[in-house]
């Protein structure tokens, strides 16, 4: 009997140690399951942020604006426009095509070194941005690259606006356009802002009364007296 004992006691304590010894495994396995999830996760995150650094260099450099010479010469218009033969449009692609591959290529490869950082980012998008437009400039002749620059501004100025145009990076650079200069455009065309806002407000009034005119004078008096006392409305209240 007490050999019986003694036995059963053995096996529950080794039971006990196994059921022990599963459970640290199962333990130091949700461990490392943890570990690896958090370590995939913050490749994950660095992946993403690389990414959008790309997409943000690509969109800043590669047009520096949306009718910087990469985006117009895609435009089937400005092809037309500047007579390209299809060797030229073929050419023009394949640069672009290549200036985007290389602008991706040393991004990844700044950050696979562990230099990536805001400073090393246009370090790259403005040489190889310096190097595309070498190329596209060896593409097109000389009468096509003068009307490109012709339409690029004409663009700029009709869709961005007169101020934000002529201080932009390509209108101020083809310009010579100082800091200095920007800052004395920029308060002149609040000046004028204002000026045309009081010019405006004046003939709408002037417009409103000779509207008015071809009312009777009972009408005249009724409507004056509906908008005697004014009311304000401000959006979002």
């Amino acid at each position: 009997m007490k050999r019986f004992v003694i036995c059963f006691l053995c096996v529950s304590c080794m039971l006990v140690i196994s059921s022990a010894a599963r459970a640290q495994q199962s333990l130091e396995d949700l461990r490392r399951l943890r570990i690896q999830r958090a370590m995939d996760a913050e490749a994950r995150d660095i992946a993403i942020e690389i990414d959008a650094a790309i997409a943000v260099q690509l969109n800043l450099a590669n047009h520096r604006s949306p009718y910087g010479a990469g985006r117009l010469l895609s435009n089937t218009q400005v092809q037309k426009d500047l007579e390209l033969d299809q060797d030229q449009i073929t050419e023009l692609r394949k640069i672009q095509d290549d200036y985007q591959k290389q602008i991706r290529n040393e991004i990844k490869q700044a950050q696979k070194n562990k230099s990536l950082n805001s400073k090393k980012l246009k370090e790259i998008t403005q040489r190889v941005f310096k190097e595309r437009k070498s190329a596209i400039g060896a593409v097109l002749l000389p009468h096509q690259s003068k009307r490109l620059k012709q339409i690029a501004a004409q663009m700029e100025l009709k869709n961005r606006g007169d101020l934000n145009a002529l201080i932009g990076s390509n209108l101020a650079s083809e310009l010579g356009i100082d800091d200095e200069q920007k800052e004395r455009l920029k308060k002149r065309a609040a000046e004028i802002k204002k000026e045309f806002e009081e010019k405006v407000a004046k003939l709408k009034k002037e417009a409103q009364q000779e509207l008015f005119r071809e009312l009777r004078p009972d009408q005249r008096k009724k409507l004056d007296e509906l908008t005697r006392e004014k009311f304000e409305y401000k959006r979002g209240r």
